[in-house]
Formats: C-alpha cells, sequence, structure tokens
C-alpha cells in the first residue's frame, strides 16, 4: 500500500511548481517589501484614515437601505444584492482603496481595477468569521496578489482577532 505522500505524487504528477520571486517591489516601506517577502505577509498600521472608514459605513447605510437587502446567518457580499447597488458600492470602494493603496504601492507598478465588494457578517451572536478562502484572479506565475483586510471596528487584544492563512 502507497503512503500518503505517494498517493498524492500519483494524483498530481502532471503538476510540477516552478520557483518564482516575489520581491514585492511595488511596496513603498523596504521594511513591509522585506518582511512579506520573508514570512508571506504583512501587517500594515494607520494606512485607513476615518474618512475612509466614513466612506465605508456609508457603502453599507446605502446598500441596507436598498429593496434588495436582506440579513443571512453568516456572512455576504455586496455583490449578492445585485448589480444596480453594487456598482455604487464598487465605485466607492474604489475610491477608498485607490487612498489607501496610494500610501503602501507604488501604485505605477500594480494593477487595481477588479471588483471592490462589502464583506458583511450578520452572525453577531457568534464571534466567529467562518473561514473561508480568498483566491486571486491573476495567473500568479506572472504577478502576485495581495489581499487586504480593513477592519470597520476598533481591532485589539481584547476585541476581535484575525487569522490568515497563506
Amino acid at each position: 500500500m502507497l503512503g500518503l505522500k505517494d498517493r498524492i505524487a500519483n494524483i498530481f504528477h502532471h503538476y510540477s511548481p516552478a520557483a518564482v520571486d516575489l520581491r514585492y517591489d511595488y511596496f513603498k516601506n523596504p521594511d513591509d517589501r522585506d518582511f512579506i517577502s520573508e514570512n508571506g505577509y504583512v501587517v500594515l498600521r494607520n494606512v485607513v484614515d476615518m474618512d475612509s472608514i466614513d466612506v465605508i459605513l456609508e457603502s453599507y447605510k446605502k446598500l441596507s437601505a436598498h429593496e434588495n437587502f436582506y440579513e443571512v446567518d453568516g456572512f455576504i457580499t455586496s455583490a449578492n444584492y445585485g448589480f444596480d447597488i453594487q456598482k455604487h458600492i464598487h465605485q466607492d470602494l474604489r475610491k477608498v482603496n485607490q487612498d489607501i493603496l496610494d500610501k503602501i504601492f507604488f501604485t505605477d507598478k500594480i494593477y487595481h481595477d477588479l471588483l471592490n465588494v462589502l464583506v458583511i457578517k450578520f452572525n453577531k451572536d457568534k464571534k466567529e468569521f467562518y473561514a473561508h478562502q480568498d483566491i486571486p484572479l491573476v495567473d500568479e506565475l506572472q504577478a502576485s496578489t495581495v489581499f487586504a483586510w480593513i477592519p470597520t471596528t476598533d481591532i485589539n487584544d481584547k476585541k476581535r482577532r484575525f487569522a490568515g492563512f497563506a
């Protein structure tokens, strides 16, 4: 009987990953660039100002006032409520994201024109945010993807924590 390693090798025999040098040369701060290169993530502080949070919260107000709005047990994105409202949310968040991106990245070295959505957590009785996997929308042999999480509530050691896995 084959061991687990051999069984996996038989299933994925056609897949042979190649090493890719992700220099992260688009990060403005050399310390951030070095940290993400070594660890695969970086925590950035004080890049989201209160004006940006206000835009995010106003987007939620706009969404929650929409005729198609409903709550679910768990989380849902603004895209689930239809194109009519999502196009407005996308535009609002695009402006916020551009302001944030300008603080972190050399924006002439990145491409940002993808879908911007609000992720809404309704399970108020539960503390956890259900585990899920975000997927990149680029060929990661050609470029790298950066996912960002922007909380709209205060985060500290006593309130809410975030765990991310590469």
